[in-house]
């Protein structure tokens, strides 16, 4: 590797950094994170790259591109960017799924496609980085970022936004090997015809592919896809979501896909997903939701399920244009069901319940239901840190 390139990829970091550096985020953690990508700038500042050997380089190559990723996320984590309400409730969800020890952060990158809701596993799980930043200068990061992508046009619309709890699925999969578990055993049991016939009709229902002998070598074999794979996983993320959200992301996702019955290599069918998520909210037998249920259990040793995590509320505040009082964290989450109503169904209450002479257009709507949303969160967390502060 030629030093030389390697000095340009830094000076294009440091080109980065500038405008980085003086960050400022909503919580300690990732002030901490930052603290050390700061430390870690002025050691490689101070480097001459010319002096180091072939496997040297390289080293730093992995770790300018590791601190890239990490701008990447942590600039569009900041308080002049995403809003802290949204990645708060979530938050609160990862809590119920990881252990108090781990430390993991929730940050967020804006991108420019309006459709890029999605999770990056990079930084969340490669151990790698962590170990080698800590062996070449000593520095040790204690959180890991968890990444998630949304539209950078979306970043205050906590309508579309419910779709992030589907993406902090991945996560949860990605760390507990829950699909991963299905999908073996599923294989496994495929192979040995170890699956009664009215169950295999189920699960063709889902997965079209399975009963193919030839297509199924296909996907087990490691040459393309795993197609099996990828679907077990966006419908563990579809179930994993609608524990706190119910059914809110459906309506987003049959829009965008038009109802789309077909499956790709990667997502099953839109109305298969839609399905598979009506079965669990309404507490209905299936073989397939119950591979779900049961592996949840497994990879948690008994200690996590598939549960309704939300509580709901009644309440017509939204419509007298004020936030709601939220009286704890599984309500902060059904907040997000309760503006998918409002918006989705009549919109005269605002027009009764305060004496309007005029009808509110979509545009006012739109924004009423989202300020409000983010307002009643906000509340909320100011309500919660106050009372612990009180203790």
């Amino acid at each position: 590797m030629d030093n030389k390139l390697l000095n340009l990829h830094f000076t294009q970091l440091s080109s980065a950094w500038r405008y980085s550096k003086e960050n400022i985020y909503s919580d300690a953690k990732k002030n901490e994170y930052h603290s050390n990508l700061k430390i870690l700038h002025s050691k490689l500042s101070v480097e001459d790259f010319s002096l180091l050997d072939e496997p040297e380089l390289l080293k730093r190559k992995v770790i300018c591109d590791f601190f890239f990723k990490s701008l990447e996320f942590l600039n569009s984590s900041t308080l002049n960017h995403i809003p802290f309400e949204i990645v708060k409730c979530l938050e609160l969800a990862l809590c119920d799924w990881i252990d108090n020890e781990e430390d993991f952060l929730i940050v967020t990158s804006l991108v420019n496609d309006i459709h890029n809701f999605s999770f990056d596993p990079s930084l969340a799980f490669n151990e790698e980085i962590y170990n080698l930043i800590n062996s070449v200068y000593g520095i040790e990061f204690k959180s890991r970022l968890i990444q998630i992508n949304l539209p950078a046009h979306l970043d205050r619309d906590y309508l579309a936004n419910v779709v992030l709890y589907h993406e902090l699925g991945h996560f949860v999969d990605y760390k507990l090997n829950i699909s991963k578990a299905i999908y073996e055993d599923l294989l496994s049991r495929l192979s040995l015809n170890q699956i009664p016939e009215a169950n295999l009709n189920e699960l063709v229902e889902y997965f079209p592919y399975i009963k193919d002998p030839l297509l199924l070598d296909y996907y087990r074999n490691g040459t393309t896809v795993h197609v099996l794979m990828s679907h077990l996983a966006e419908y563990f993320c579809d179930l994993f979501a609608s524990q706190y959200i119910h059914s809110c992301s459906n309506h987003y996702l049959n829009y965008l896909t038009q109802s789309n019955t077909n499956y790709s290599q990667t997502h099953p069918s839109t109305t298969n997903r839609i399905r598979m998520v009506d079965t669990f909210l309404k507490k209905e037998k299936s073989f397939p939701l119950a591979l779900f249920e049961h592996a949840v259990l497994k990879c948690t040793s008994d200690i996590k399920e598939l549960k309704v995590r939300y509580e709901t509320f009644d309440s017509d505040n939204f419509e007298r244009l004020i936030p709601v009082d939220i009286e704890n964290n599984d309500q902060l989450h059904y907040l997000f069901t309760y503006g998918w109503n409002i918006w989705l169904n009549s919109w005269v209450g605002f027009k009764d319940k305060n004496d309007m002479g005029f009808d509110l257009n979509r545009t006012q709507v739109y924004h009423l239901v989202n300020n409000l949303i983010e307002k009643s969160i906000g509340n909320h967390i100011l309500v919660s840190n106050w009372e612990k502060f009180s203790e």
